[in-house]
């Protein structure tokens, strides 16, 4: 208690946090604090996977241990999509290995440290007994994340995100976990996801510290333009869409709960050719047309 009393007379921080991976996004959460569960949620495609890699991203390059368990997209998949991310390269082409203009060095240096610091489990199925494995993986690192929990009924039960929130209190460190937003939130006017609109939201909202979701009006505004050019055509009247599916979009991280920092919404955008948020420094830069993968 002495040190944490000097450092406040000293104007120190006195708490340390893993980041999220968004310098914003940091002050107002004040991060990814150690004990505690975070809920990561969205749509499908909406970028739940992406917000959760750049905290990965942004904690290997610091030299800390990630533990990065994915339920229901390859490993191999992760491996591409955090290479992307890290080298800016677009997703489909690492994926097709028809990627140009990457330094040597570089792709050596981030395979090195991808290698060293990411603990990586691909998990087709989930049971009681992969708690232990997790337990004794988690010694490792300093950051969980478990990508995706819709993928196993092991999560519809209480004591799951109880046992859960117990190893992140023991070992001092964050877990995130990702679920989906249950698809009747496509049926209101207002489209941006509540709390109970979370998939397992009455387990969730008992245990998680934080919990965020992710919306995205260019989604719904291509959908509606196509549904307009369907309905237009089958009148026998000529119709071609204008709406641009834009190389550079933007979306809102949205904080519904917090017990430390605030709640609120973060405007921020996303690269839809490398899947990543983009840091405040890239956001000018031209990335032309591009291919829009299907992994976000």
């Amino acid at each position: 208690m002495n040190n944490i009393l000097k450092k406040i007379l000293k104007k120190e921080p006195i708490l340390e946090y893993i980041t999220t991976g968004d310098d914003d996004l940091d002050k107002k959460m004040l991060g990814y604090q150690k004990g505690e569960l975070i809920t990561i949620a969205s749509r499908p495609g909406f970028g739940k996977t992406a917000l959760a890699l750049k905290s990965v991203i942004a904690n290997i390059k610091k030299c800390k241990k990630v533990y990065y368990i994915t339920c229901g997209e390859s490993s191999e998949t992760i491996i591409a999509r955090i290479i992307a991310q890290m080298l800016n390269i677009k997703i489909n082409d690492l994926l097709l290995g028809t990627y140009t203009d990457v330094d040597e060095f570089e792709m050596q240096n981030t395979i090195e440290i991808i290698c060293e610091y990411l603990i990586l489990e691909e998990c087709s199925s989930i049971d009681i007994k992969w708690f232990d494995n997790i337990y004794i993986n988690m010694f490792h690192s300093e950051l969980t994340v478990i990508d995706n929990i819709n993928y196993s009924d092991i999560f519809d039960n209480m004591d799951t995100f109880r046992k859960l929130k117990e190893f992140a209190y023991d070992w001092k460190q964050p877990i995130i976990i990702l679920t989906s937003i249950d698809i009747n939130v496509e049926k209101r006017l207002d489209k941006r996801p509540r709390l109970l609109d979370i998939n397992n939201a009455k387990y969730i909202s008992e245990y998680s510290d934080k919990i965020i979701v992710i919306y995205s009006d260019d989604f719904y505004k291509e959908k509606l333009e196509a549904q307009k050019e369907n309905i237009l055509r089958i009148k026998g009247e000529d119709y071609k869409s204008t709406f641009i599916n834009k190389p550079i979009i933007e979306k809102e991280i949205i904080v519904l709960r917090n017990i430390f920092g605030q709640n609120g919404k973060l405007r921020v955008k996303f690269n839809q050719s490398i899947g990543g948020f983009l840091d405040k420094e890239e956001e000018e830069i031209n990335y032309g047309d591009i291919e829009i993968p299907d992994i976000l």
